[in-house]
């Protein structure tokens, strides 16, 4: 946590912001004894805001929070692949050559 006393806040007011938009919290001093601290807002989704700081690292991308209906094709045929891979086919055992039913 960055520590500063008010008359550096007042002056570097938009660069203490700037470190609040990252996610770090400021200490605002007078004479040495604290008398503020500055925080990032937490939204309700996020509590500890963790996914806006990986957002603005450019290591997460929200996304819409929909997924289109080919993605629960692919999901479904996936499925149907891995199990005739396994040998299974609805529980029960595929025989090679033999029909499925």
């Amino acid at each position: 946590m960055k520590t500063t006393s008010v008359s550096a806040a007042k002056n570097g007011l938009s660069a203490l912001l700037d470190r609040v938009k990252a996610g770090e919290a400021v200490l605002i001093t007078e004479r040495g004894v604290p008398i503020a601290r500055i925080e990032p807002v937490m939204t309700p989704h996020d509590p500890t805001g963790r996914q806006q700081r990986l957002s603005r690292a450019g290591l997460l991308d929200p996304g819409s929070g929909a997924l289109s209906q080919d993605f629960y094709a692919v999901l479904v045929l996936v499925a149907i692949l891995t199990s005739l891979l396994a040998g299974t086919w609805l529980g029960r055992v595929v025989r090679s050559g033999a029909p499925l039913r």
